[in-house]
């Protein structure tokens, strides 16, 4: 009880650093995390909603606000990551019992990605190393054009001036 005393007062001090629409704005937001209809409902003009929204979620006060009011959801609902996990770890084993194959493979793919399992290709890092000088030079792009004929071998065909070379 302590701990949602604390929290009720953590809202009161943040919740007075925002104005009344920047309060409905995070009460919005954590419904659905739809920022353009948060910013709407709050009541800011529908054409710049998405512009409005995109810049309320860049200050901090306003991402303070927020993770303290899903902090307070998840208190009043008592979920925490492990109840999460339990529940859908039961949706499966159900599932797979009644041979309901969709509902198993969508709890085994939340259970995969909980657990970094899955790499989305969004998240994939690329590092392109060029070996290659950059060309500012004569020296240097007949380097590079050296590099190329090794590379690629009898079938890289060296053009200069519009004829073969």
């Amino acid at each position: 009880m302590a701990v949602a005393s604390e929290l009720s007062k953590k809202l009161t001090v943040l919740g007075s650093r925002l104005t009344d629409k920047q309060r409905k704005f995070c009460h919005e937001y954590i419904r659905d995390f739809n920022v353009q209809r948060s910013a709407r409902d709050a009541g800011y003009a529908a054409t710049t909603a998405k512009v409005d929204s995109y810049q309320m979620l860049k200050q901090d006060k306003i991402q303070e606000y927020i993770q303290a009011l899903t902090e307070k959801t998840r208190e009043k609902v008592h979920l925490d990551g492990s109840d999460i996990l339990r529940r859908i770890l039961r949706v499966v084993e159900t599932a797979q019992e009644e041979g309901d194959h969709n509902a198993a493979l969508r709890g085994l793919e939340l259970l995969g990605k909980h657990l970094a399992l899955f790499k989305d290709r969004s998240e994939a890092e690329i590092t392109v190393k060029n070996p290659f000088a950059t060309g500012q030079d004569e020296v240097a792009l007949a380097r590079d054009i050296e590099r190329l004929a090794m590379i690629a071998g009898p079938n890289l065909k060296i053009v200069s001036g519009g004829k073969d070379n």
